[in-house]
């Protein structure tokens, strides 16, 4: 049986948010036009700070689409890639959440790829002359989401006991 990943002790919240508050500050003196992205990836990151700690799954959810949505809102202040990157950050933002949860409970829903994919889609689609053209260079991804359940899958099914195989639970 895996070990349970633990955050970090309540005591620690001061500091957590000290030190998100100073990077915060820090970012904007280089980027002042920032202050909108600022202001979403520090909520995202308080909200992923308590998720840490206490490990509920409705506080992820909020964190990882405010820290997708600054994301992209920080790229469009900085003139950085895309047309319109916040459909792209937002996708990759609720995709995050399965992919974080899966990490931490072994097992999660699937609803948040529906969405981050829709948008993923949305945001590097914009970028290119049409759809047709999208989906001509995007398919490869398809390979990798599969190539990524695989492992997952694997590590999975690595980490269950066997049929048979005794478990500390068990106590047999």
């Amino acid at each position: 049986m895996a070990p349970e990943v633990k955050g970090p002790s309540k005591g620690a919240m001061p500091g957590i948010v000290l030190v998100v508050a100073g990077l915060v500050l820090f970012a904007l003196q280089w980027a002042p036009d920032a202050a909108d992205s600022a202001v979403l990836l520090a909520i995202g990151a308080a909200f992923m700070t308590v998720y840490v700690m206490r490990g509920q799954y409705g506080l992820l959810i909020p964190a990882c689409v405010l820290l997708g949505i600054g994301a992209g809102v920080l790229l469009e202040d900085l003139g950085i890639g895309l047309s319109d990157p916040v459909p792209l950050t937002l996708g990759v933002g609720f995709i995050a959440i399965w992919a974080i949860d899966l990490v931490r409970r072994r097992s999660t829903p699937w609803w948040p790829l529906v969405p981050g994919g829709v948008l993923v889609f949305a945001g590097v689609a914009d970028d290119f002359a049409g759809a047709e053209e999208a989906l001509a260079k995007a398919w490869p991804l398809a390979i990798v989401i599969v190539g990524v359940a695989i492992i997952v899958g694997s590590v999975r099914d690595r980490e269950r006991p066997a049929d048979g195989e005794r478990t500390e639970e068990s106590g047999s």
